[in-house]
């Protein structure tokens, strides 16, 4: 970008909330420096005047998500360029309004933009390796999938039918992830439950199991929802995974009202926003999510036991209740917690943790503690 579209970026991500379309163009120019903003601005303005007598036709927030999805897919002709991918012009907005081909995050500024002009309550979600808009009304939310023609995932849906069909399938869980991975035809599916084996023999059978429950859910999801897993197969089996095990006693205790009020602690070394989730039964998980805006925080006291000089516990191992352990556990807090662990060794050297400079540690961490991008 030159610089004064640079400026002009800051400047708008500064808002809130942010001009997206504007935002995204922007970008653009970084690959198009002659783009006409305003034009494409009128072109997402000219969709949203089309779309609106198809979609206020709509009787609630469903029917309108249906028709402003068929209106887009189907009418206008927008659809995910699962073909070529990868190709750079899925990522402009201008480029995706010209051939009407994008990836799920520029489909989804399209959806969003005309969406919005039509007064739906609309919201970017990401998800790994994907991007989606969720429609919010008074009885609750819907996903939407605009790289996949606005298919409407209904988490509800595919849980009560999970219930309904669980014996046919001998499934022992009703709920859990499915990470899909456009272009390439893969899905990462999490979906089984047992308990931790605590015998050798008992770790094989457990592996077995896992198996097995991972053969009997792909029948489910080839034989439920034949239009996205007709000709699924395993490529993989996962290893099993131990949530939960020891953990110390550190200067500090994490609870769970300190993770759902998202406090703040003089030497706080992570932030994170990931919801509480505890998996106390075969069944179903219980999920606790989080507002857009929520962040909560994990000190430098949970990793540290006061009786030692020199050590630091990470993960699933620091001074949590079992409650704030399950929101703090997963994959991203602990990659913050071990740069924190690093940068926390290296300040002590050969002296005490208890004694190092905690705001030079938050220092080095600052990119997770304070930063946006």
């Amino acid at each position: 970008m030159n610089d004064d579209v640079r400026r002009e970026f800051s400047t708008l991500t500064a808002r809130e909330p942010i001009p997206l379309a504007r935002g995204a163009l922007l970008i653009a120019k970084e690959e198009y420096p002659s783009l006409d903003i305003d034009e494409y601005l009128d072109k997402l303005a000219t969709l949203a005047r089309e779309a609106e007598p198809i979609v206020r036709a709509g009787e609630d927030t469903v029917e309108r998500i249906q028709l402003l999805s068929h209106f887009l897919f189907e009418l206008k002709g927008f659809e995910g360029n699962a073909e070529n991918y990868n190709d750079p012009r899925n990522s402009f907005l201008n480029d995706v309004l010209n051939r009407r081909l994008g990836l799920p995050i520029t489909l989804s500024v399209v959806y969003l933009e005309v969406g919005r002009r039509l007064g739906i309550n609309l919201f970017g979600v990401s998800f790994p390796t994907h991007f989606l808009v969720k429609a919010v009304d008074e009885r609750g939310e819907l996903i939407i999938d605009p790289f996949n023609a606005g298919a409407i995932l209904s988490l509800d849906e595919i849980k009560a039918r999970l219930k309904e069909k669980a014996a046919a399938y001998e499934l022992v869980r009703f709920d859990g992830f499915a990470f899909i991975f456009p272009g390439v035809g893969e899905t990462l599916i999490n979906m089984t439950h047992f308990e931790t084996p605590l015998t050798p023999s008992g770790h094989a059978e457990m592996l077995l199991e896992g198996r097995r429950q991972c053969d009997q859910l792909v029948k489910f999801l080839r034989n439920e929802f034949p239009n996205a897993f007709s000709k699924a197969t395993v490529r993989s089996y996962g290893l099993p995974g131990i949530r939960q095990t020891r953990w110390i006693v550190g200067g500090y205790t994490l609870t769970a009202d300190d993770v759902r009020t998202g406090r703040e602690f003089p030497d706080t070394v992570v932030r994170c926003t990931w919801p509480i989730e505890i998996h106390d039964a075969a069944d179903e998980a219980t999920w606790e999510i989080f507002g857009d805006d929520h962040m909560h925080y994990v000190p430098l006291r949970s990793l540290v036991p006061p009786e030692t000089e020199n050590l630091v516990a990470v993960g699933r191992c620091i001074d949590a209740d079992v409650v704030a352990l399950s929101s703090v556990r997963v994959m991203g807090p602990c990659i913050g917690m071990g740069a924190a662990a690093a940068h926390a060794l290296d300040l002590a050297g050969d002296h005490s943790l208890h004694r190092i400079d905690v705001p030079e540690l938050q220092r080095r961490l600052k990119r997770n503690l304070t930063e946006t991008t």
